[in-house]
């Protein structure tokens, strides 16, 4: 079973894409900031990493800059 995780900062976005992705039989892991994300991404290895692009703290584009810096998840593929 793949595993994608959903980074973004509306809960009700998250709600409706987890609950399609797991209707398709995917595990779903979310995190409503980025920083979060990157946590999760750094210790549950998920086989993709859906991202906003639009977040407070850190932006998706600086948050998928860091994510492709780190040797441990530098390879998991990211859809913007």
């Amino acid at each position: 079973m793949a595993r994608i995780l959903i980074i973004d900062d509306d809960p009700i976005l998250i709600k409706l894409t987890a609950k399609i992705l797991i209707n398709q039989g995917f595990e779903v892991m979310t995190a409503s900031e980025a920083p979060d994300g990157l946590e999760v991404a750094m210790k549950q290895k998920p086989d993709l990493i859906l991202l906003d692009v639009m977040m407070p703290i850190i932006n998706g584009f600086n948050i998928c800059r860091l994510m492709k810096s780190e040797k441990a998840v530098c390879h998991i593929p990211i859809v913007l």
